[in-house]
């Protein structure tokens, strides 16, 4: 019984995650990547914004020399400082970079403006603690690789942003009538999971615009 729950609880979990980020809201949770998503500047309530990176399916060269902040992004930097502040402070303070390991394998090896790595390993009491501008990353493998105008990394504050309900947690109900001399097992939970502050959540999308 051990094995089973081990197991179980594996496999309910790697299909929550999947749901989290592209679940359709038909008898699962509703991801963020099945939103309706605008561009940042068209924002409104019941939509999620994105910042595009200015290149298709990638970030723009880090070019040594120019200014994280200029009107037009000319480093491969600007867009997550960009995402990070377009964040009201209250969210900013809890944000978390959301990203699959690809993505992460990209993003380790951006650079500011001077040539500086952003990202940052910081040795904590529970071990290595990886950073991006001063904010936690979170592993999701059911996020987009990075590909032309795939929303690839989200930010925000997760604990505002998207509300999970776990209705019952896990049941187990063991069946040895429906098939003699064999026992089925059958493993529930019952998750629901949505938007809950359009806020709070921001999105990079890997295009021109």
């Amino acid at each position: 019984m051990a094995w089973l729950m081990e197991n179980a609880t594996e496999a309910i979990a790697r299909a929550e995650g999947q749901a989290f980020i592209n679940g359709d809201g038909n008898k699962k949770p509703k991801g963020i990547l099945r939103q309706e998503i605008v561009a940042n500047a068209n924002w409104a309530w019941g939509k999620l914004g994105y910042i595009a990176t200015g290149k298709a399916g990638g970030f723009l060269p880090s070019t040594p020399g120019n200014a994280v902040g200029d009107t037009a992004a000319t480093n491969g930097a600007d867009v997550l400082f960009r995402v990070i502040h377009s964040l009201p402070k209250k969210y900013r303070a809890r944000g978390d970079w959301v990203m699959n390991r690809l993505t992460l394998a990209e993003v380790r090896m951006l650079k500011d403006a001077e040539g500086n790595y952003l990202f940052k390993d910081q040795l904590t009491q529970s071990g290595f603690l990886s950073q991006l501008l001063g904010y936690p990353i979170t592993e999701a493998e059911d996020m987009p690789d990075i590909e032309a105008d795939a929303y690839g990394i989200a930010f925000g504050d997760f604990s505002r942003g998207y509300k999970i309900l776990d209705r019952t947690g896990i049941s187990v109900k063991r069946d040895d009538i429906t098939a003699p001399q064999f026992d089925k097992i059958y493993v529930r939970k019952r998750v629901g999971g949505d938007v809950a502050d359009y806020q709070a959540l921001k999105l990079i999308k890997f295009s021109v615009n």
